[in-house]
């Protein structure tokens, strides 16, 4: 369902991956990125942001957190039907986003292990659960973390689970047979952070030449 105005089918995005490092970790590099891009736009731009009429998100680190667990939860409590293991739909962050005056950046932690890729780390507390988080700008997904699985057993295991055949990532996987450390990373996507600092509602207006499923040439 990529018809929509916050999807693209062509996007740019800015990839971190961090060796001896734990979702925690990259989650204070993305925010640390993020208010280091608004800080330097507000010192060297002000004639465009003025001539745009943009105001830039006004944000203070360390961002908020939420576990996917206290967003389940409030959803239910404003009779909303959402189970354990459901991803959030646009309505149900929009809600969210409003009942806990949510209006710039966020992140929801803690998802269940089940609707994240493969290579996404359990929590060792609580298998159910992993090590991963999306920074969100209101009900906009801006950009999805996690520690990831540095043992090849375990993403054999979590491929299996999945009902991924094995044998089409073996490229993937030979890099684990030299051992690989512990890491975690992020992927933001470009044109959607572009959305979150100028107000914009189409995320067709933040990409030079946008790709979507009508549209493959300039």
């Amino acid at each position: 369902p990529s018809r929509t105005n916050r999807h693209l089918s062509e996007a740019i995005s800015i990839d971190t991956e961090m060796a001896f490092a734990d979702y925690n970790d990259v989650m204070q590099l993305l925010e640390k990125l993020i208010f280091h891009v608004l800080d330097s736009i507000r010192k060297n731009n002000n004639e465009e942001l003025d001539s745009a009429e943009i105001v830039l998100p006004d944000i203070k680190i360390p961002l908020p957190r939420y576990s996917y667990d206290e967003i389940l939860e409030s959803l239910r409590v404003a009779d909303e039907n959402v189970r354990y293991g459901d991803d959030f739909s646009p309505h149900a962050l929009k809600l969210i986003t409003s009942k806990l005056n949510l209006d710039s950046f966020y992140f929801i932690t803690d998802w269940p292990a089940s609707i994240k890729p493969f290579y996404v780390k359990p929590n060792s507390e609580f298998e159910a659960k992993s090590e991963s988080f999306d920074l969100m700008f209101g009900p906009l997904e801006i950009s999805s973390g996690s520690t990831r699985i540095n043992r090849k057993s375990e993403l054999v295991d979590r491929m299996r689970k999945q009902g991924l055949n094995i044998q089409k990532f073996d490229y993937h996987l030979k890099v684990f047979d030299y051992g690989i450390p512990p890491h975690a990373g992020f992927g933001m996507g470009l044109e959607r952070f572009l959305m979150s600092i100028t107000g914009l509602d189409n995320i067709r207006d933040a990409s030079l030449y946008p790709r979507d499923i009508d549209r493959l040439a300039p």
